[in-house]
């Protein structure tokens, strides 16, 4: 990793106090997925991972990026010299409890003075996901002030790069300049990531308490790429070569490794190609990638290899259609089949072991002959014995002889004496003794236990031999306890994370039967993976912690919340319960609350920003109304007070603005940084019908990450549409410009073509990035010239407005109508000369 030197780090005091910060990029480390971690040491720095009182050692998983650190685990930091500051890089998906044994830590920062600082992360469940740990040392332990760092580096972009400045002082400001300038106190503070879309030098400095940091550099060189339109336009130029490409592609295979580079086979009409690197995008087989993305020629393995990063520019795909493999011959694989996508039938496994005996995969057979194969796409070999149906891409080895084709296995699908069925079962234990993934016909009788009449995609059933799990969406749908489920419905046998699960089903219908369905006698020592998906109540039994959707009971046996719409876990952990539910996996055995037999008391707030105040996770009753303003599906953009939020789960009710919701319950969540509810959907109902709220008209400059899901409305925008994806386009006005993403096309809401428009939508944030999701658009072009108000006459009114916008009381979107009357494109006294003589004419 990167020692980032005390010259960047040395603050302006009369005494100066040297000081190192040193990166620890966990990624870099690497791991293998759920490999146990202990220690980490580098550049005078050692991290000590512990279980502490946890049953789980920490782990690292791919799944993040990140070492999962569990509650009641510790992570101790140590160095030679006195530490001042420790910055945490967490993943989303887990949960920030930590704390310190000594300094100040909040918000993933901790500062201080010290040799050793032990964290430990608080709660008996649930866990915090670390991915990268930034450690500064002071050799006095003097305070001092870090210079700032930029991120993306300075060097050679060939297309607008987001610049993003942080410091690892808690507390110290930023200010910035970007014509070359040294920066003071009087530059321009940073508060958000700019954008550098030229060569330009920023510079930087951090500023605390009067204390003021050294200069930062850093130089972003706009280079231009060589545009091509098709993969065999980019395999004919050179080494080296930056190119763009402006047509699609299409996706074949993605792998991505635990360092987060991506292999990546994509084609187009002329030709196949492999993309390697970090790109920050997920995509499937059949996806289309936009046009624009940018990268390095270079040749790898000796063939043509696209070298990405994280300023590729690569998009979200802008469609899919699923690619067929083509089906070859293990005897077929030759150089000519370099990045095909492949099928290879009934073919068996050759490997090669190393010094401790691990298994390695060499050769892939068929009646044809032999190929030579390697692992590289993260297929899982369960049994090497076996003869499978191959689905895989042709990639490439150097030896010294010359390059070897090889075939990289995407999936395997074992066939012969385990080829999946499709005969019928009469039982769920004929269904249990199934090979995974196998398809059949239940041709017997199971009764429904459980169904999740909120979210509707589960659906438990049992017959006199065991229990199972139907899951997808809306199996539920139609169905109650009880039902006795006709004969002849298909599925599949699937195994998620230990859980095994009825999927892909076919065919699903009650026979208009219906039985008494008495829940299992369990206690909490019952919660174990041989008793998954029984329906049963435990009695009797205390919740000793609740951590957002997952809780743990006194003995340590563990829950999770799956039917959160449906229910409410507790606050009170004093008083015992009564509870139905189901034997849940997530990996280990788990109890799934279905009710509460014993009445749970719901605590209260007053309103919404008062449940912002709480902890996240803990289902309050609000007891003002809130009044709905739009709704997309599962988004609900709501009000109440002086409050704007976004409620998102799975809700029983349709609503339209104005509508009020009274006794609403909800929990809170963070989601990209921007707080969102999680609603009790049986609680989310219609109560009344009130006046419908309006948006609030703003400038652009206006849309901060205070305004966070308002309801706005921008006057006088241009707006130019993304070519290479059609969900983006931005708009500007006078103030400045912003990004809008076409998040409601459920909701039939399309972005029109590039002109003048008044624009209502939500502000929201993704990343840190500042977007409005548009939901209703008004071409502006139909008011009178001088017009200015938008009253539809010109009279002294418009003049005001005008004399507004000049003193800068009012902006020119507040208004209907363009305050340039002479289109000069600067509004001053001559704009209100052109109304007067518009009036005098008149």
């Amino acid at each position: 990793m990167r020692k980032f030197l005390s010259l960047l780090t040395m603050c302006l005091l009369t005494t100066a106090a040297w000081a190192a910060t040193v990166t620890i990029d966990l990624a870099a480390q690497g791991y293998a997925n759920q490999a146990e971690v202990t220690t980490v040491t580098q550049d005078g720095i050692t991290l000590t991972f512990d279980k502490g009182t946890n049953n789980n050692t920490p782990k690292w998983y791919d799944t993040g990026s990140a070492v999962r650190l569990y509650g009641g685990g510790t992570l101790t930091v140590t160095a030679a010299e006195n530490i001042t500051s420790i910055v945490f890089t967490l993943a989303s998906g887990g949960t920030d409890n930590l704390s310190a044994d000594t300094g100040t830590y909040s918000n993933g920062t901790w500062s201080g003075s010290a040799a050793s600082v032990v964290f430990t992360q608080g709660g008996t469940s649930g866990h915090v996901r670390i991915q990268k740990i930034e450690v500064t040392t002071g050799g006095s332990g003097e305070i001092t002030v870090a210079a700032p760092t930029f991120s993306p580096v300075a060097g050679t972009y060939y297309a607008p790069v987001q610049v993003t400045l942080n410091c690892a002082t808690a507390g110290a400001s930023i200010y910035y300049t970007t014509d070359g300038s040294d920066p003071t106190a009087a530059s321009t503070l940073y508060s958000a990531p700019f954008t550098v879309s030229a060569t330009t030098t920023v510079k930087a400095i951090a500023a605390l308490d009067g204390k003021t940091s050294s200069v930062a550099t850093a130089e972003y060189v706009m280079g231009t790429a060589t545009e091509v339109a098709n993969i065999a336009a980019f395999l004919s130029q050179a080494d080296g070569t930056m190119v763009k490409f402006t047509n699609p592609v299409n996706v074949l295979a993605q792998y991505t490794m635990s360092s987060g580079n991506v292999r990546l086979f994509v084609k187009d009409n002329s030709g196949y190609m492999l993309i390697f690197g970090k790109i920050g995008q997920k995509y499937n087989n059949g996806d289309v990638i936009p046009a624009g993305f940018i990268g390095k020629r270079t040749t790898y393995d000796g063939e043509a290899e696209f070298e990405a990063s994280e300023t590729s520019n690569f998009q979200a795909a802008s469609s899919t259609s699923p690619i067929a493999a083509e089906e070859i011959q293990a005897a077929d694989v030759e150089s000519d089949m370099f990045g095909h996508y492949v099928y290879i039938a009934g073919a068996t496994l050759g490997y090669t072991t190393n010094s401790s005996g691990a298994k390695y995969l060499a050769t892939i057979s068929d009646n044809s002959g032999e190929a030579a194969a390697y692992n590289s796409m993260g297929a899982s070999i369960s049994d090497w014995d076996a003869t499978y149906n191959v689905t895989a891409v042709i990639g490439s080895h150097a030896t010294d002889e010359g390059t070897v084709y090889q075939v990289w296995p995407v999936t395997l699908e074992k066939v012969g004496g385990e080829t999946p069925v499709t005969d019928g079962v009469a039982t769920i234990a004929e269904y249990k003794a199934l090979a995974d993934n196998a398809t059949f016909t239940f041709t017997g009788s199971a009764v429904v236990t459980y169904v999740d009449s909120n979210d509707k995609r589960y659906m438990y059933i049992k017959d006199e031999t065991g229990s199972a799990m139907i899951f997808g969406t809306g199996v539920a749908n139609g169905f109650a306890q009880g039902d006795v489920l006709s004969t002849g419905w298909t599925g599949k046998k699937y195994l998620y994370n230990g859980l095994y699960e009825i999927t892909n089903t076919a065919n699903l219908t009650a026979s208009g039967l219906t039985q008494t369905v008495t829940p299992v006698e369990f206690t909490t020592s019952d919660i174990n993976t041989d008793n998954q998906n029984i329906y049963c109540v435990l009695r009797g039994v205390k919740i000793a912690s609740v951590n957002g959707r997952s809780f743990t009971f006194e003995d340590g046996a563990a829950g999770y919340n799956t039917f959160n719409g449906s229910v409410t876990l507790p606050s009170d952990l004093d008083q015992t319960y009564d509870i139905e539910g189901v034997i849940s996996v997530h990996t280990n055995a788990q109890f799934a609350p279905t009710r509460f037999l014993t009445e749970v008391s719901v605590p209260k707030v007053a309103d919404i920003a008062t449940l912002l105040e709480k902890t996240s996770g803990v289902t309050y009753e609000i007891e003002s109304d809130i009044t709905a303003i739009y709704q997309n599906y599962n988004y609900l953009y709501v009000k109440d007070n002086d409050t704007y939020m976004l409620v998102f789960g799975v809700l029983n009710e349709t609503f339209e603005n104005g509508d009020i919701i009274s006794g609403a319950q909800a929990s809170w969540a963070d989601y990209h940084g921007a707080p969102q509810l999680i609603p009790t959907g049986s609680t989310f109902v219609k109560s009344g019908s009130g006046a419908a709220v309006q948006p609030e008209v703003n400038a652009i400059e206006d849309l901060g990450t205070d305004m966070i899901h308002y309801f706005v409305k921008i006057n006088n925008v241009d707006l130019v549409n993304n070519t290479e994806d059609t969900r983006y386009a931005t708009i500007t006005d006078e103030t400045g410009s912003i990004e809008l993403f076409n998040r409601f096309t459920n909701n039939k809401v399309t972005l029109p073509e590039d002109g003048k428009y008044n624009v209502t939508g939500f502000v929201s944030v993704y990343e840190d990035k500042i977007q409005v999701y548009p939901t209703e658009f008004e071409q502006v072009g139909g008011y009178l010239t001088g017009d200015v108000d938008g009253s539809g006459i010109i009279d002294v009114d418009d003049v005001n407005a005008v004399i507004n916008v000049i003193l800068g009381t009012k902006t020119a979107s507040s208004y209907e109508g363009d305050a340039d009357v002479d289109g000069s494109k600067i509004v001053d006294v001559d704009d209100v000369n052109a109304i007067i003589n518009i009036i005098l004419n008149n």
